[in-house]
């Protein structure tokens, strides 16, 4: 159903699917323009549909698994171009339930199915799927060993269905680790957050952070501090990375609190190659060494400078001629900043291992030695 910005009821439409099964609806997304989309089950199968604005149903679509069996779809997202990209659980043929996630076109046209089991276990679920600014996509879901030993899992898929990776979480001892809920921030980062079973027995909030290579970046664990179970539900980034996190901390006597965290990402990350320089051909030491420092995003840090190779915040430059250096820095995230240095060479040499230096506008011959007194009392470096 629809309700204006006053709570009046716009419409209402009901959707009765083939069979005679219950319908369950999970995942429901809007877009700007007014389009619902919503996912669930309808007899036993992923039911996918797409309403306008007004409430006219536009498309019905409905996935059934290799398993002829059932096939439960749990959440919905859409990206820039209105595809459509639904995750949930599917029986598979011989596989137990898989992670299926299907992704249809704006106009109902399946474009891919992905599906994903671990053959050492017997369940995994999908439960939550983003998207990035490229288009990929994220799926965070459970894989079970047993009924009570879990882990979570985390998929990433290309925007044309290719996994690019997977990775698994698991946490003390043999209990369970339940994925809820996943976000994405404007640099792929992706943050998955649940409940993850305590050595004391109980379950923690638990959130993990991969980069968008699949690098885990870290890992926070939130105990509110009774002896009961905590457990996350949802997760969300602003536009500065920040990451908010919401859940229940469970009470004696059958209680629970509402308790909301915020996590602060690391500042941007950034590099100073250093200040230019001028460097007196002749007079200086052959060599010099320039020195980088990274600060913020998410370390360690990975340098380059240019032609050199070498893993190193500092590099040796011997410059015969007026030459700009880059420094190109990468974080633990993928993420890279740059910086340049300036390095202005001048020529004083005058032969016989003699520098030049400017006397009262005069140029004059001299010793290297005898440099620094003329530097002392105003004269410079060169013939100017």
């Amino acid at each position: 159903m629809k309700y204006d910005t006053n709570g009046n009821e716009l419409w209402v439409k009901r959707f009765r699917g083939p069979g005679k099964s219950q319908e369950y609806p999970h995942g429901l997304t809007v877009t700007s323009d007014g389009n619902v989309y919503l996912t669930g089950t309808s007899n036993g199968d992923y039911c996918t549909l797409k309403y306008d604005n007004e409430g006219t149903l536009i498309w019905f679509r409905s996935y059934n698994g290799p398993g002829n069996d059932f096939d439960g779809a749990v959440q919905i997202v859409i990206d820039e171009s209105e595809n459509v990209y639904v995750t949930g659980e599917s029986v598979g043929a011989g596989t137990g339930l898989d992670v299926a996630t299907v992704k249809y076109s704006s106009s109902g046209e399946e474009i891919w199915v992905k599906r994903y089991n671990n053959e050492f276990n017997p369940k995994e679920q999908g439960i939550d799927i983003a998207i990035d600014l490229l288009g990929n996509v994220y799926v965070s879901g459970i894989s079970y060993k047993n009924s009570f030993d879990a882990d979570f899992v985390t998929l990433k898929y290309t925007a044309a269905g290719e996994q690019e990776w997977v990775r698994t979480f698991t946490g003390v001892g043999n209990g369970s680790d339940i994925a809820r809920a996943i976000a994405v921030d404007a640099t792929g980062n992706c943050y998955i957050t649940g409940l993850s079973s305590s050595s004391s027995g109980d379950a923690d909030y638990l959130t993990i952070a991969y980069n968008k290579s699949g690098a885990e970046l870290w890992i926070k664990r939130y105990d509110a501090g009774s002896a009961l179970s905590d457990e996350a539900t949802a997760i969300s980034v602003d536009r500065n990375g920040s990451i908010y996190i919401c859940g229940i901390a469970n009470r004696s006597g059958g209680s629970g609190d509402i308790v909301t965290l915020k996590y602060q990402s690391p500042a941007r990350l950034t590099v100073n190659a250093g200040d230019d320089k001028t460097y007196y051909l002749g007079y200086d030491p052959n060599c010099l060494t320039l020195n980088a420092d990274a600060r913020g995003g998410y370390p360690p840090y990975t340098f380059s400078w240019g032609s050199d190779k070498k893993d190193r915040a500092e590099v040796i430059v011997c410059p015969q001629a007026t030459t700009t250096y880059k420094v190109v820095v990468t974080d633990a995230s993928g993420d890279v900043a740059t910086d340049n240095i300036k390095i202005d060479v001048t020529d004083v040499r005058c032969g016989h291992n003699k520098v030049l230096v400017c006397h009262h506008g005069k140029e004059l011959c001299i010793d290297k030695q005898s440099v620094p007194h003329h530097l002392e009392h105003g004269d410079r470096l060169g013939n100017k």
